[in-house]
């Protein structure tokens, strides 16, 4: 208000304790997700590298929205969030796994599942575990796939980047997002 003065006296504390979790995706990455699912409007949906559970909200409000379709995520931590951070219908399109890929690959009920048709991959970021991660989505597959990879230009995970860059079995779009989206078509 012009012309007026307001004071506001608070007592704050000497220490403030703030721990910041920069491995979640950013909100335009998981704004990019939920478009993107709804328009895929895929049946089967996976995940690697739930972590807090942002990128899982995206892809299950997208789910949500079309009316249709389940996630499985896998996360070799169980950070209990999802309950949490997910709506009640959200929460219902969402099967957890814990474990670490490639190894919960192996394990049901990932070793069973069939169809796939959007995948978001943020788990490991070296080029074993993105090849794995890979094969296991091409394996597993429906006709078509559209593959989302996380932290693609990002300076931590040259291994990654590097990889991609000579992935060539199908074709990649680099989008330069905050930390770098690389999208595979696989059909």
């Amino acid at each position: 208000s012009r012309g007026k003065k307001y004071i506001v006296d608070v007592a704050f504390p000497e220490k403030v304790k703030i721990h910041c979790d920069m491995n979640g995706v950013d909100e335009s990455c998981a704004e990019f997700l939920t478009g993107l699912v709804g328009m895929i409007q895929p049946k089967i949906a996976l995940e690697t590298g739930t972590h807090r559970g942002r990128s899982t909200k995206a892809i299950a409000e997208a789910l949500v929205i079309n009316g249709h379709g389940m996630l499985w995520t896998v996360d070799r931590n169980d950070y209990d969030v999802l309950s949490r951070a997910l709506t009640p219908s959200e929460f219902d399109k969402v099967t957890q796994v814990i474990g670490e890929t490639p190894q919960a690959f192996e394990e049901d009920p990932l070793k069973s599942l069939e169809g796939i048709e959007f995948a978001f991959l943020d788990g490991g970021h070296d080029a074993f575990n993105v090849m794995a991660e890979l094969e296991y989505v091409d394996a597993h597959r429906a006709e078509e796939c559209i593959v989302a990879i996380d932290n693609t230009r990002d300076s931590m995970w040259p291994e990654q980047s590097e990889f991609l860059r000579r992935y060539d079995r199908y074709p990649i779009v680099s989008l330069p997002s905050m930390c770098g989206t690389d999208i595979i078509q696989m059909r």
